[in-house]
């Protein structure tokens, strides 16, 4: 079985590339430096492990490394977030959507969608940061990044910059996903579909759940976005096995499956296969030592389904 250099993160699926960047609302390293895309991953706290639930991984084209905690006001994610943090007021040349469906200071109702993430940009650039951690970031006006809560679980963390145009299509990502908007300020004369995502009005699709779209970065990558609009449906598939099916690969994913939890695989005839992560096994560098970072599970069964 051949494993492919793909990492998906809830509905999105990026493929790797080499950074080139020069702009002022990019994705940025421990140092400031501007790249391309990064990835991160925070590890759960773990007491006989001596992790704190602050410590993570990243990489990007260039490099891999254990910086600093990811709650370092001057660490990745700081300087990443930095033209949002420092925009305490409004103002016409750069916009911003934070959204997440478990929000610090408030409840989404359940019609959103299961994402979280941040938009921002100005004419020329911009970034899309995806992540799993709920109550971040917090309202740009309360001064905080990281919540208390951060530490207890493991998260993933991917950044992407991109042109301005690119945004036009990411908009219609978060209406198709239902994206739960907490913070947000987008200037009259960018693009309306980042308008219609602010004040939540989502895109009902006419045939198809799915939404597939190719997406440049600024240093020329080839990404691709997947979105599943909510369905009422009780055998609506996956979106996993949608991604598995348009990509002709087998797919490894850490997922929640709700009331199907307990049921049997979803199988069907020969094809790629979904197979469900149980725990990540990486190699400390501070320590020397292999640490298995176990995944709280709902479901046990490492084969989840065969993909039509």
């Amino acid at each position: 079985m051949e494993v492919m250099s793909r990492v998906v993160l809830t509905v999105s699926l990026l493929c790797w590339g080499i950074c080139s960047s020069e702009a002022k609302v990019t994705c940025k390293d421990k140092n400031g430096g501007e790249v391309d895309w990064y990835i991160l991953y925070k590890v759960p706290k773990l007491n006989n492990k001596a992790l704190s639930g602050l410590e993570y991984f990243y990489i990007d084209s260039a490099k891999n490394e254990w910086p600093d905690p990811i709650n370092n006001p001057k660490g990745v994610l700081a300087h990443t977030l930095q033209p949002l943090l420092a925009h305490k007021t409004e103002t016409p040349d750069f916009g911003f959507i934070s959204y997440n469906d478990q929000p610090a200071g408030c409840t989404a109702d359940q019609v959103f969608g299961h994402s979280k993430g941040v938009v921002m940009m100005d004419k020329t650039t911009g970034v899309w940061l995806l992540h799993s951690t709920p109550h971040f970031p917090y309202d740009r006006k309360q001064g905080k990044l990281w919540p208390e809560s951060g530490a207890q679980h493991a998260q993933t963390f991917i950044c992407v910059t991109f042109t301005y145009s690119q945004f036009d299509q990411i908009g219609k990502h978060l209406q198709y996903i239902r994206a739960f908007p907490f913070d947000h300020y987008i200037p009259d004369g960018f693009h309306p579909v980042l308008k219609s995502v602010v004040k939540r009005e989502d895109l009902k699709p006419a045939l198809s759940p799915f939404l597939d779209q190719d997406l440049i970065s600024l240093g020329r990558q080839k990404f691709k976005s997947f979105a599943k609009y909510i369905s009422g449906s009780n055998n609506a598939r996956d979106l996993y096995f949608h991604i598995a099916k348009d990509l002709k690969s087998n797919l490894f994913a850490r997922t929640w499956r709700g009331s199907k939890e307990n049921e049997e695989s979803d199988c069907s005839d020969e094809g790629s296969i979904v197979y469900t992560i149980d725990f990540v096994e990486m190699t400390l560098n501070v320590d020397r030592k292999r640490v298995k970072m176990a995944a709280e599970r709902q479901w046990r069964k490492r084969l989840t389904g065969l993909l039509l």
